[in-house]
């Protein structure tokens, strides 16, 4: 195996087992090492079937362009509209994630466990899911069902929001016993937006794993906490998002084995047993499984007749990204450089775009191919002379030769070495030294919607170190209705010194919100600039709706 450079120029390394970006956005430690419980928990978390397509029949919040699919008391999926795939490994006829519950008996010695891990007792249906709203900001798409774990009974509600990537959980824990009942909630989801087994695009053999189903952990700790999991080369992520007033009390997120189908497999009692998760993530490329759990009633039981509420925000993401291959960055000037390229966007190969690249430095060329069916393409150079080159390719999806703001683009530097064929002359400058080229690449977490308050709040998601900034905007008519300007705020500069979540904070004042507090809801456009250390700058743009 050689070095590989990926979506934003970073070498993974050579070893087939622990590939992984160089300057990974996770922390954390291999499943393999992680104390006994949370090992178990997520061995037990991940014993289902690989993701595919969403069933006609599954009960379904039909939010565009991400919908819902709810299939057996406690197992959800979410699909983006075109996609093949769900979001979540085994759906939608047994999806791997929703939530969990471990029991204790009155001294804390584990119980049964519920939910739709291997090993586990099923959820039992109280009543099947009802599904209300007209998924507007202010009437949302309701799907409300009710189990029982027990003499627990679960009420669960998602909602879900016309445009938005992403969707609420809320789950509302009875005690109908006349004990006082200790539990343990788990919410968890193992990732896999991608094609199952059997069906095109799915190996076993992927050494840099590289599939849909494996992910770099991402971790955000600025209120409202973030973790989840990401491929930048398939172009996919997976999020919980921590809801204010239903804190978390651990999260996790790790490699979803190694499987078990022994019954007495010691996850069934193990995880409910130890602490739980440990609040690290994976920094390999695994087979990614993102959980977090409560612990309110872990150690004072929830009392007869009492209730609790937790909720937490369940969000996805899908951009265009480009990926380079290389057996290695140096070589002898006088031979040739071979770049594979593979472009795809949630998984799915960007097939018949063009790829143009270009290089500059001490052998400077250019060219372009077509990606194929399978959303790859090669193209090479010849290094004539020694020095240092710098190579940058993009996917030309509108076809108009540019490089545009939201097509993907990747790149890397490389050497020729060995002397000259003859010697410089007097004064000949050095090879053109390398420089990045790459701009930042920008996404958007958490809904596209939000409450006006003194500080609008969303998070993003860099590709690099990069300086934040951003304006919110409405329509001169709506300003002019208002009597307001139409930039409402612009955004505290962020200068970010690694690649990951960034918080985004919005001031709007007094005289902004009395004024948008006498509409319902106003839509607002909220564009964001970011400018690396080289200054190359990239924008992105987001429509939201603004409530009270």
């Amino acid at each position: 195996m050689g070095f590989y450079v990926d979506v934003n120029g970073e070498r993974l390394s050579a070893d087939p087992v622990s590939a992984r970006p160089a300057d990974t956005r996770g922390f954390g430690t291999h499943v393999s090492r992680l104390p006994l419980g949370v090992a178990c928990l997520l061995s037990l978390l991940c014993l289902g079937t690989m993701a595919g397509a969403a069933s006609a029949s599954s009960p379904t919040i039909p939010s565009n362009p991400l919908s819902v699919i709810v299939q057996r008391p406690g197992q959800v999926d979410a699909q983006f509209t075109g996609a093949p795939f769900g979001e979540i490994a085994g759906g939608p006829d047994h999806p791997n994630g929703g939530p969990l519950i471990a029991t204790y008996d009155a001294s804390g010695q584990p119980g049964q466990m519920y939910g739709w891990g291997y090993s586990t007792a099923d959820f039992e249906s109280v009543q099947a899911p009802v599904l209300s709203g007209s998924g507007a900001a202010d009437d949302p798409y309701r799907m409300v069902s009710v189990y029982r774990a027990g003499d627990l009974q679960i009420t669960e509600t998602l909602e879900a929001v016309d445009g938005d990537f992403g969707f609420l959980a809320r789950y509302r824990l009875e005690n109908h016993g006349v004990d006082a009942r200790r539990f343990r909630l788990i919410v968890a989801a193992d990732l896999d937006p991608g094609p199952g087994y059997g069906e095109p695009g799915f190996s076993y053999d992927d050494e840099m794993r590289t599939t849909a189903d494996y992910g770099v952990g991402v971790r955000d700790a600025t209120p409202p906490s973030v973790i989840g999991a990401e491929n930048d080369v398939q172009g996919t992520g997976g999020y919980f998002i921590e809801r204010a007033g239903s804190n978390w009390t651990a999260f996790g997120e790790g490699a979803a084995g190694p499987y078990s189908y022994e019954p007495d497999h010691p996850a069934v009692l193990a995880a409910p047993a130890t602490t739980g998760l440990t609040d690290r993530v994976e920094p390999d490329r695994v087979d990614d499984l993102i959980a977090v759990q409560w612990d309110a009633h872990r150690a004072v039981g929830l009392p007869p007749g009492g209730a609790d509420t937790f909720e937490l925000d369940w969000a996805f993401d899908r951009w265009d990204a480009l990926s380079l291959r290389t057996d290695t960055v140096s070589k002898p000037h006088g031979s040739t450089q071979t770049i594979s390229a593979y472009a795809a966007n949630h998984a799915e190969p960007l097939a018949g775009s063009p790829l143009r690249w270009s290089v500059t430095g001490a052998n400077p060329a250019a060219g372009s191919a077509v990606l194929d069916l399978n959303g790859k393409a090669s193209f090479s150079w010849t290094g004539r002379n020694p020095g240092a080159d710098t190579l940058t390719a993009f996917v030309d999806r509108n076809g108009d030769g540019h490089k545009d703001a939201d097509e993907a683009d990747a790149g890397g530097a490389f050497s020729w070495t060995g002397a000259p064929s003859s010697p410089p002359a007097t004064g000949t400058p050095p090879p053109a030294a390398t420089r990045d080229v790459i701009a930042p690449r920008i996404s958007v977490l958490g809904p596209r919607r939000a409450k006006v308050r003194k500080v609008l709040r969303t998070k993003l998601r860099l590709s690099e170190p990069a300086r934040v900034t951003a304006r919110l905007t409405v329509v001169r008519r709506i300003a002019k209705r208002l009597g307001l300007p139409r930039i409402l705020s612009h955004a505290t500069p962020t200068r970010t010194t690694k690649p990951g979540i960034v918080e985004l904070r919005l001031p709007l004042s007094s005289r902004v919100r009395r004024r948008l507090h006498r509409t319902a809801s106003v839509r607002a456009t909220l564009k964001i600039t970011a400018t690396d250390a080289a200054g190359n700058a990239r924008t992105a743009t987001l429509n939201l709706r603004l409530t009270h």
